[in-house]
């Protein structure tokens, strides 16, 4: 299993040692299903009638189709989870979930506090505390 980021344009690069395992070329042609949510995809076989045709291209990169992005609700903030299947390989998105930088923290601790008071034990107290040990190099 290998987790791999989406561009933008909804554009991926596949891992080299994928497709040389799956004897994949830069120009191949790939059959898309989706099944539970999962993009699906293997080497184009004749007289197939697959969801989506998608070509490979250079440097292993290839475009996911936009129908399933809008029906999976994918974007470039999420992730793909790639796994290999036998001789299949089965794209799975993931979300992302960001945390918020300390600067954010401090920022909605700030406009938190009312009347300007410092309140011990509290989110300021913390987010303090926190800055110190980060100048300290803790």
């Amino acid at each position: 299993m290998t987790l791999i980021k989406i561009a933008k344009r909804s554009q991926v690069t596949l891992p080299n040692s994928l497709c040389e395992t799956l004897s994949l070329v830069p120009g191949s042609i790939l059959d898309g299903t989706v099944t539970n949510s999962r993009l699906v995809l293997r080497k184009s076989i004749e007289g197939t009638s697959p969801d989506y045709k998608i070509r490979l291209r250079d440097r292993y990169q290839l475009t996911l189709p936009a129908a399933f992005c809008k029906e999976e609700w994918v974007s470039s903030s999420h992730m793909l989870e790639v796994e290999l299947e036998g001789k299949t390989l089965c794209l799975t998105p993931k979300a992302v979930i960001e945390a918020p930088s300390s600067k954010k923290i401090k920022q909605a601790v700030s406009t938190t506090i009312e009347g300007g008071r410092f309140q011990p034990g509290g989110l300021a107290d913390l987010a303090r505390r926190s800055s110190r040990r980060k100048r300290r190099g803790h």
